[in-house]
């Protein structure tokens, strides 16, 4: 099982056990703690793909160790004989988070559920919490004379 997850603006492919180096995270080494922009879970069922993220999927990562990169050589100058010249160096600082296990949610999130309920009056049809038949020219296009004929139990409005 293995997930792709963000952590600090970066996307990283990982499976439980694996060490990731990331860009550097204000956390102590041995802080345990959850990822959750996780972007997609595979398994052996298969796989699953966020959109962005997966719901409710978690990866759980452990800080190992705070340290730097190697040193990297910054050199300048001017052309044209100015004869100027500087150089520094520069090391960039990694944290290594250690996968300690992948949680993938079986049951659909609360905030995916949607946000219409539908209810089964009499006649068997069922109409949405918006009134309008569901399924129905009414619903998709808001046109008056569909509403009208939507509103009408055989469809066709009252000659009255």
């Amino acid at each position: 099982m293995y997930a792709v997850f963000e952590v600090a603006g970066n996307q990283y492919r990982a499976e439980v056990g694996d060490k990731v180096q990331v860009e550097r995270l204000d956390k102590q080494v041995g802080d345990q703690f959850e990822i959750d922009k996780v972007f997609m879970v595979a398994d052996d069922t298969g796989v699953k793909v966020g959109q962005p993220i997966v719901a409710g999927a978690k990866v759980v990562a452990s800080v190992i160790e705070q340290n730097k990169g190697p040193r990297t050589l910054i050199f300048q100058y001017r052309i044209g004989g100015k004869r100027h010249r500087t150089q520094a160096t520069h090391r960039q600082n990694y944290t290594w988070l250690q996968v300690q296990q992948i949680v993938v949610a079986t049951q659909p999130h609360p905030s995916v559920a949607s946000p219409l309920t539908n209810v089964e009056d009499s006649d068997g049809l069922v109409e949405g919490s918006d009134g309008l038949v569901e399924g129905s020219l009414a619903s998709k296009t808001g046109n008056p004379a569909s509403l009208a004929r939507a509103a009408h139990p055989t469809g066709l409005p009252s000659e009255e």
